[in-house]
């Protein structure tokens, strides 16, 4: 809940299989489950980078894995920001 505190007030929520999609003030936060191909949440959050917001440090998905997982969820959404991520290049 500190995140929403962080992203301030949640403004409603939306579940679908695998993901949940949480209304904040500032726009959308998808919250998706972890394919099991990844490995384990540790293995994910040691491959992450980490984001200050507020006084949080809020844990960002390596590309690889966002990308992992977006091709995975397979919403119209997610292939168009694979596709996005992909024409980045590897560039940080």
């Amino acid at each position: 809940m500190e995140l929403f505190r962080a992203l301030g007030r949640r403004r409603g929520r939306v579940r679908h299989r695998g993901w949940c999609r949480n209304f904040t003030a500032y726009g959308p936060l998808d919250v998706l489950t972890l394919p099991a191909h990844l490995g384990t949440f540790a293995d994910v959050h040691a491959r992450a980078h980490s984001v200050r917001l507020g006084d949080l440090d809020i844990a960002i998905a390596h590309r690889d894995d966002l990308l992992t997982m977006k091709r995975a969820a397979g919403r119209p959404q997610d292939l168009a920001d694979v596709r996005l991520l992909e024409s980045l290049g590897d560039e940080p």
